[in-house]
């Protein structure tokens, strides 16, 4: 077996609602949504604590995170929110020493959605996931009706990680 069917990759889709997907070669270890709690000022913030208990049984993993960048259309406060979750995640595989690798979204993009109309990548990453993994359902919780596009995009990040052996 490859070394890169041996190495576990973290796909992570570092948004509010996104999500964790641990792969090892075709196996989905670990998919998890984003773990959030409500702040005092009722707004969701990673839940720090779990996402550091998740991560630290897989310290000999690389990590793939979708960068950060701005976006004209993201206000200043969502734009100030989705950098400090990048940068919290950034911390989080710094201090537990899980190497990282950074991707700009349109780079995984463009090749996990090659063959398909991407107009609106949150559906073209449900469809790719699904052809994939297709006995994964993607559902955050049970009483999810659709896919996440969290979960999706981090499974995608993972597996264009381990293409590319990261």
């Amino acid at each position: 077996m490859s070394e890169n069917n041996q190495t576990i990759y973290i796909g992570c889709d570092n948004g509010i609602h996104g999500g964790l997907a641990i792969l090892q070669g075709r196996k989905i270890i670990e998919l998890v949504p984003m773990p959030i709690l409500q702040a005092a000022n009722s707004k969701n913030e990673y839940d720090v604590n779990i996402i550091v208990d998740i991560l630290k049984k897989y310290t000999n993993a690389v990590m793939i995170i979708e960068k950060a960048h701005a976006m004209p259309l993201l206000g200043t406060v969502q734009a100030f929110s989705f950098g400090r979750c990048y940068g919290t995640m950034l911390g989080i595989a710094s201090a537990l020493k899980i190497r990282v690798n950074i991707v700009h979204s349109k780079t995984w993009q463009r090749e996990m959605f090659r063959d398909i109309n991407s107009d609106n990548t949150k559906q073209a990453s449900i469809l790719i996931a699904k052809q994939l993994f297709p006995e994964q359902s993607f559902l955050a919780t049970e009483r999810s009706k659709k896919p996440s596009d969290g979960l999706t995009d981090a499974i995608l990040i993972a597996t264009y990680g381990q293409r590319h052996n990261l």
